[in-house]
C-alpha cells in the first residue's frame, strides 16, 4: 500500500512544516492555505491537514469535499482511510505484545502461522516481518497473477492460502529490505492469534479507547456504517469518479481515522501514557540486516532526516486516498 507514493506525498507535508518552522504564524497559515488552494472547491475531493506542536493542534483545516454526491465538506472530524500509514498501528500492537513477553521478535512466524511452508529457505521471524526483510512476496503483486483483482472481496484465508502456495522467498530472510504488504498482513494475524482477538478489537482495547480515539478503527468489515467517512475518488475526464472497491483486509493498511484522533496518537509518542516507555523505545528502534547494516525503518515508521532534523514518518496511498503522518521529534512538531 504505497511506500514510494507515501514518501512522495510527504514532500508536500515537509514543505508545509518547514514553512511552519520558519515563518510568523499569520504567514504560515497563508502559505499552508495556498499549498492546498487548488483542491479547495465545492466540486473537488480535497484533504484535511493538522499541524501539531507540543502536543497541541495549532492549525487545522479541511479543503474541498469529503463526499461529492452529497456536497459534504472536509473537516477535522472527517474520517479518512490512511492506507499504509496504518502500518505503525499494527507494528505497535506487536511492540506492545513483545514488551510484555507475549511474543519475541526472534520467534519463527510459523509458531503462530503454521499454514506457511516449512521448507522455505531460512527462518522468517516476527522481526523480519516488522522491518520488511522477510523476503515474502507482496500479496498485492501476487493477486493479479492468481486472477484476482485488488478491488474484489478477499478474505484473510484466501490471502494466507496465496502466500502459503509460494515455494520460495525473494531472498534469504534478513539479507535485504524489500517493502512488503504481506509482512504486515501476517503481523495482523499474529496479533489476533496471540491475543485471541481480532486486530481491530485488540487495537481498540489497547490503544484507541485509552487514548480517546473514538473515530479510529481497523476497518475489517466493508458493510460497517462509519459516520463522517470520506469517499475515495480518482480523476477522470470531466471531473472525478468514485474509487469502487470491496477490499477490507487490515494490518498492512485498513485504518480509518481523523485529524483530531491522530493528535492523540502523536502525543503518545512523547508522554507514553499508553503502552509505556519500553513499547515506544522498541517501536523507534531501527531494524538491521544480516550484515549489520542499519535500516531507516523501525516499527511501521521511517526514521529519516530533513535539513539536519530527524523525522519519523510513514505515508500511504490506496483506495482513492493519500495519507501522511510526519513528525519532527526534536521540535515536537508534526
Amino acid at each position: 500500500m504505497g511506500r514510494g507514493a507515501g514518501w512522495t506525498s510527504s514532500l508536500l507535508i515537509v514543505t508545509l512544516l518547514v514553512a511552519w518552522l520558519a515563518s510568523p504564524v499569520a504567514a504560515q497559515r497563508v502559505e499552508v492555505d495556498a499549498l492546498f488552494s487548488r483542491w479547495d472547491r465545492p466540486d473537488s475531493p480535497g484533504c484535511a491537514i493538522g499541524v501539531i506542536r507540543d502536543g497541541r493542534l495549532v492549525y487545522q483545516r479541511g479543503y474541498g469535499m469529503a463526499n461529492l454526491d452529497h456536497s459534504i465538506p472536509i473537516s477535522g472530524k472527517t474520517v479518512f482511510y490512511i492506507a499504509s500509514t496504518s502500518k505503525q498501528f499494527t507494528a505497535l500492537s506487536i511492540a506492545w505484545l513483545a514488551a510484555r513477553g507475549r511474543l519475541s521478535l526472534t520467534d519463527d512466524i510459523r509458531r503462530y502461522i503454521p499454514e506457511l511452508p516449512a521448507d522455505w529457505a531460512g527462518v522468517v521471524t516476527v522481526g523480519h516481518l516488522v522491518h520488511h526483510t522477510s523476503g515474502i512476496p507482496d500479496f498485492f503483486t501476487l493477486m493479479p497473477h492468481a486472477g484476482r483483482r485488488l478491488e474484489d472481496t478477499t478474505s484473510d484465508e484466501e490471502i494466507l492460502a496465496l502466500l502459503a502456495r509460494q515455494t520460495q522467498l525473494n531472498f534469504q530472510p534478513g539479507d535485504q529490505f524489500q517493502y512488503s504488504n504481506s509482512g504486515y498482513f501476517l503481523l495482523g494475524l499474529i496479533v489476533s492469534r496471540v491475543s485471541g482477538r481480532s486486530l481491530r478489537e485488540f487495537a481498540e482495547e489497547t490503544f484507541f479507547r485509552p487514548l480517546g480515539m473514538a473515530d479510529t478503527r481497523f476497518h475489517d468489515d466493508r458493510t460497517a456504517v462509519v459516520p463522517r467517512r470520506a469517499t475515495g475518488y480518482v480523476p477522470r475526464a470531466g471531473g472525478f469518479g468514485v474509487f469502487a472497491t470491496l477490499f477490507d483486509r487490515v494490518g498492512d493498511g485498513g485504518l480509518l481515522t481523523t485529524i483530531d484522533d491522530l493528535v492523540k496518537w502523536d502525543r503518545n509518542f512523547y508522554d507514553r501514557a499508553v503502552g509505556g516507555e519500553a513499547m515506544i523505545r522498541l517501536a523507534l528502534t531501527p531494524g538491521r540486516l544480516n550484515d549489520g547494516t542499519e535500516l531507516d525503518y523501525a516499527f511501521g515508521l521511517f526514521l529519516r532526516e530533513h535539513r539536519g532534523l530527524p523525522t519519523v514518518s510513514h505515508g500511504g496511498i490506496y483506495n482513492g486516498f493519500r495519507a501522511e503522518l510526519l513528525r519532527f521529534p526534536t521540535r515536537k512538531l508534526s
